[in-house]
This record gives C-alpha cells, structure tokens and sequence, in this order.
C-alpha cells in the first residue's frame, strides 16, 4: 500500500481541487496580471517595520527560537521574518510573495498564549506560505470594493476554498505544535479570550459545541435557510477536522511512519462529511421561489446519486463499501431519490444500467461547477481509483459535456 511521505501529501484534497479551478478562473487571472505581488510585497513589509517590531534573536530569544523550530518543522525554504504589534485582539496574519513571507501577530497572542499554542498559530500562517494560499486573492474579490462584480457560483467556490484553505493551514498548525489541546487551547482562547483551567473542559465544550452546530445546520437546510458569507469555518468544526487527523499527524511528525494513502483519504472523506453537514454555502442572485430551489436541489441529488452507482458499477455490481458511501450520501442529501430501487436494477444487470445512464446523463444540462463536485465525491467513494473506475468518470463526464480539465484535475488532486 502506497504511503505519503511529503507535506504536500497533508494538504486537504478538497481544497486543492478547488485552488486549481479557482486559478483557470479570469477574475483570479487579471488579478495577478494587474498586481505587481513583488513590489506590494516590499510594501507590506515597510509598512510593518514602521508600526511593529520584527522579532530578532537579540530581542526576543525565546519567540525567535520558536518560530524557528516551527520553520525548520515545516520547511527550511521558507524565508521571512516574524513581527509583533500592539493589539488587545488575538490575531494573526501573513503577506507572502512566493515563498518568502512576513507573520504578524498581536501583542496579545504573544503575552497571553503558550509556547505550544503560539506554534500551532505561526505554524498555521506557514501553512498558507507553503501552499501558496495568496495566489487565489478571495478577500479581494468577495470584500473589497474595488473588486469587479464576480457571479454568484464564483463567490461560492471562494468561499468554500477559503474555508477549506483553513482546514489545510490547521494540519500544517499541528505539525509545528505536535499536540491537539495546545491547538484546541489555541481555538478556543481566539473564541473568548481565556482559558478555563482544564484541558479536558476546552475538550468537551468544543465538541458539545460542533454536536450543537450540526444539529442547527440540519434544520437550516431542511428550512431552505442560507448560509453565512464567511471565508474561515467556525472554530469547533476547526477542530472536529483537525482531531480527525491528529493521530496521524503526530505520528507524521514524529517520524514514526508515514501514513497510507488510502487512511488520508478516508480522513479527508470524513473531513469534506464534517464541512458538507456543517458549513453551507447558499448564495443565489435572485432568490428562487422555495419550490424551484426544491426542485433543483432535488436534480442534482439524483444526478450525484447515478453518478455514483454508475462509477461503482464500473466492474460489476458495487462493492459493499461503495454502497454504504452512496446510502450515507444520500442520507445527508435528504432527497426523495428512489435509491434502493435504483440499486436493484444497478445489481441486477450492471452493463445495462451503465448504458442506460450514460444516455440519461447526454440530455441534462449541467454547470461545469456541478460536474465538478459530481467528480470530486466520486473519486471520494473509490480512493484510490481503478483504472475501470477512472475511464467510467471519464464516460461519466464526456456525456455531461464537460472539459476534460475537470477530470484531470480530480484525478490528479
């Protein structure tokens, strides 16, 4: 079983999925074409050796020799330097250029957390260094007034880039600290500035508070209700992605083994489950009357599902495990979808279901966005893809009309 041995192996395949359609997008493109990065680069650090204080060896050992550790842990490549400013918030940031980078953190993160939590924090900000977050420019084009009006579907992939974006950046927290309550201490501090006391306490109120969360997302979305504009998840799904990972990434980190492909994958399956029942994304130009919204969500559940049972059919009948991913999709899709009436013709007579799918799939219209996310779940279901599995979501996707850049782009992720 194949094994991944580099920090590019950590990286939420989620999200990079979503960077690397983000960055064919023309908003994305003329973004980098008008803004000369190197030179607003040099600016930013001017600006900060004018109202911080760069953190040096001399001044501040101890913060120094941290934020040394946590970049000889992540990587030896990137250069920058690390800067402190008088704020009573706790807050980080991060300006990069490639890969060199300037942190700034509040005077209140460096006065009131640990040595372990500030790791976790300045090993989150690399984490954006080392994937080169500041290429896909989100806050600009969803934020900033200057910014051309982008389309609905455009502003929901930023966004849920963005919010997956933290997901990665948090693995990246963890290699630097090694632990989750310094992480979960790290959490739940920014949330409401002290701590209880008791490790064990942070622990339960965050995962109380991520079960309350779940429960009030399922109603919002039975009630059609949208979601929120906000680029970061909320701090308890922070963490319930970040636990999920946490054994292996200790044991990444402390060399004790690399961890199996196929267990990143189901992590990172469990992750996207957690972001999908948690953190709606619903932005539409002209609201649609309830029942048309229905309607649509109701399409494209049945469009995933067959595309699903079309995938997992691709060498037979589908597998066990195929059929519990498409049952707990389903689940969560609450659709009147007729799927264990469908799954009978599927086992009945494989060959024939594939046909008479693939004929179905050539008279839907569908985005290219749709298709994506179509692609992306089914490459979920089957990690790590058999080359029947890989050439029937290339049939899959040649009927819905899509680019073959998508597929490309699931495979490869």
């Amino acid at each position: 079983m194949r094994t991944a041995t580099g920090l590019n192996a950590l990286r939420f395949d989620y999200e990079a999925l979503l960077y690397q359609e983000l960055a064919k997008q023309p908003q994305v493109r003329a973004f980098h074409e008008q803004s000369e990065r190197e030179h607003y680069f040099s600016l930013h650090k001017r600006h900060l050796l004018g109202t911080a204080v760069k953190i040096t060896a001399d001044l501040f050992p101890d913060i120094y020799r941290l934020y040394r550790d946590c970049l000889s842990r992540i990587g030896e490549h990137i250069e920058g330097d690390l800067y402190v400013h008088q704020d009573t918030q706790y807050n980080a940031h991060v300006y990069a250029h490639e890969q060199r980078c300037d942190i700034l953190l509040t005077s209140a993160l460096v006065r009131e957390f640990n040595s372990s939590e500030l790791a976790f924090v300045i090993g989150h900000e690399l984490g954006h260094v080392l994937f080169e977050h500041n290429q896909i420019p989100a806050g600009f084009l969803l934020f900033d007034e200057r910014a051309e009006q982008i389309s609905p579907q455009l502003a929901k992939s930023l966004l849920q880039w963005s919010r997956a974006a933290e997901i990665t950046a948090d693995r990246i927290g963890f290699l630097a600290c090694g632990d989750l309550s310094s992480a979960a201490n790290a959490f739940f501090k920014t949330a409401c500035g002290f701590h209880p006391g008791s490790d064990q306490q942070v622990l339960y109120a965050l995962h109380a508070q991520f079960a309350e969360i779940e429960r009030l997302t399922q109603d919002m979305q039975r009630r059609q209700m949208s979601g929120y504009a906000s680029t970061h998840p909320l701090i308890p799904i922070r963490f319930k992605s970040l636990e999920l990972i946490s054994l292996d990434l200790l044991a990444f980190r402390n060399q004790r083994k690399n961890i199996k492909e196929r267990d990143l994958h189901m992590i990172n399956r469990q992750v996207q489950a957690v972001l999908d029942k948690t953190e709606p994304v619903v932005l539409q130009q002209n609201a649609p009357a309830a029942g048309e919204n229905l309607e649509k969500q109701e399409d494209f559940a049945a469009l995933l599902l067959l595309s699903l049972l079309l995938v997992a059919s691709a060498q037979g009948a589908p597998s066990r495990s195929n059929i519990k991913y498409i049952q707990e999709t389903a689940q969560r899709l609450q659709t009147p979808f007729q799927l264990d009436a469908v799954l009978q013709e599927c086992k009945h007579n494989p060959a024939l279901f594939r046909e008479q799918v693939l004929e179905e799939m050539r008279l839907r219209s569908v985005s290219q966005d749709a298709i994506l996310q179509v692609l992306h779940t089914c490459v979920l279901m089957c990690q790590p893809c058999s080359a029947a599995e890989s050439q029937m979501m290339r049939s899959l996707c040649q009927s819905l009309r899509g680019g073959e850049h998508l597929l490309k782009a699931v495979l490869n992720q």
